[in-house]
């Protein structure tokens, strides 16, 4: 068995390719790009898909209204966010809901 708990992935975010720790939960993204951007470092995120929520990390996602994921062009239900991974080569869009017009 390989220990991928350090290892790196590169994926495409909206566009643009990054690199980010294996194992990542769709959840751990969206709450690092929530909160630091397109600058968010996703390779210095704990490999989340081995880690229970902490008591500041709660499955629940209230805080994340308005954001919207696709993987490879298929919509991850939000239900799904805390234990869907993403894998090495994904294309990921994450797009946020904005009032006006």
């Amino acid at each position: 068995m390989t220990d991928t708990s350090n290892t790196t992935i590169t994926i495409e975010l909206n566009g643009e390719s990054h690199r980010a720790t294996s194992g990542l939960t769709v959840r751990a993204l969206v709450k690092a790009v929530s909160v630091d951007g397109d600058n968010a470092d996703l390779t210095a995120l704990a490999n989340t898909a081995n880690n229970p929520p902490t008591s500041n990390d709660t499955t629940v996602d209230d805080d994340f209204d308005g954001y919207a994921v696709a993987i490879n062009d298929e919509i991850v239900p939000k239900s799904t966010w805390q234990t869907a991974t993403i894998s090495d080569g994904d294309r990921i869009e994450l797009l946020t809901a904005v009032q006006g017009g």
